[in-house]
């Protein structure tokens, strides 16, 4: 599913575990079903009677590497799953916002899949060109076509998101149990903010840090003790703390994803769970030199209170981004006129925060 982010991902098989026409499914109906899609064939190794939990997540797994003639068409096994379940609504009675997502899924298959498409053939060219123009210099003094640079793409998040770090470099320490809030756009969260906090809590206590996540919804979250109940059927642990036993020298990271809990609700909830879980962890963590770091992600919302905001910018600076982006592609080697065109295509973003991270990411997923 690498046409997915990681929240995504998640909420996609979220959305059916929860999922009650799922839910009461047995062996032999699972197997109809996917027969019935064209499917079956290909899920040999899928254990059909898995509670959904660990049912859905090997499913997914397996139909993301699969492909499937649907119309003359090389399909992914995921999308003709998914094209099944909207076909079939009236049994798995989806409400519109399940829906719509799974819609979106399907898009922004296909997005990736014409943009693929457009890269390979892209590359045979440049290939081809980069041949002829091999072929020129051993017999002319013209300078050649570079061939296609490779970027780390991971390079955007070391940009900016001063302030962010100057605050959360006062609140942390080398062991201790320590709880932040974000907000924001869901990609600029997962991919940018969060994995940024993640690399500054590496460097600060020179450890490795395990990552969690849980995802949290309205139609599932009655309670501060349900956000333990879906992290323990998640990952499979007997208690939260038992992630402590299992991880030696390693800091902790949890992510708290809220989707769709009103902001009132969400704080009650936040500060019940916090304050129970912190009491709870601090005696794993006493004379241990690790630490237990907890985000609050509210997703297109603005962070949660009462605990450590962690600020993000309003948006771009673009004289300082256009330093930077320049000498980063500097740095691999590309070519000044197409530093100049990528330059300006971040210029017309107009420093929205959002806008300009995706058309940064676009760039350097296309060199």
């Amino acid at each position: 599913m690498e046409f997915l982010t990681y929240v995504e991902r998640s909420q996609l098989q979220q959305i059916l575990i929860n999922n009650n026409y799922l839910q009461a499914t047995d062996a032999t109906s699972r197997r109809d079903f996917l027969e019935n899609c064209g499917l079956y064939q290909h899920c040999n190794s899928v254990e059909l009677d898995k509670k959904l939990r660990f049912y859905i997540p090997n499913l997914c797994n397996l139909l993301s590497k699969v492909y499937i003639e649907v119309n003359g068409d090389n399909k992914l096994g995921l999308i003709v799953f998914l094209d099944n379940i909207i076909l079939f609504n009236f049994l798995f009675q989806l409400i519109e916002e399940e829906k719509v997502f799974i819609q979106d899924v399907i898009k922004k298959y296909e997005d990736w899949k014409d943009n693929y498409h457009n890269n390979y053939h892209n590359q045979k060219r440049n290939i081809i060109t980069d041949k002829l123009a091999q072929a020129r210099q051993n017999t002319s003094p013209a300078i050649g076509i570079q061939p296609s640079a490779k970027i780390d793409r991971n390079i955007i998040i070391n940009f900016d998101l001063k302030e962010l770090i100057l605050k959360f470099s006062k609140q942390i320490k080398y062991e201790g149990a320590f709880a932040f809030s974000v907000g924001g756009d869901v990609l600029l969260l997962e991919q940018y903010i969060i994995e940024r906090i993640r690399r500054e809590l590496n460097q600060t206590t020179q450890r490795h840090t395990e990552r969690f996540d849980v995802q949290l919804y309205r139609s599932t979250i009655i309670n501060h003790q349900d956000i333990e109940r879906d992290f323990l059927n998640k990952y499979e642990y007997d208690c939260l703390t038992n992630v402590f036993g299992y991880q030696v020298n390693t800091d902790i990271m949890l992510i708290v994803w809220n989707f769709d809990i009103p902001q009132k609700n969400m704080k009650l909830l936040a500060k019940s769970f916090w304050t129970e879980l912190s009491e709870r962890v601090i005696p794993f963590l006493a004379n241990q030199s690790r630490c237990f770091v907890l985000v609050w992600a509210n997703v297109g919302k603005k962070p949660l209170e009462g605990f450590t905001v962690l600020p993000t910018p309003d948006k771009f600076e673009f004289t300082e981004l256009e330093a930077w982006f320049r000498s980063q592609l500097r740095n691999e080697g590309v070519p000044k006129e197409r530093i100049d065109y990528y330059l300006n295509r971040l210029k017309k973003q107009c420093g929205n925060l959002v806008g300009t991270y995706r058309e940064m990411n676009h760039i350097i997923q296309n060199l």
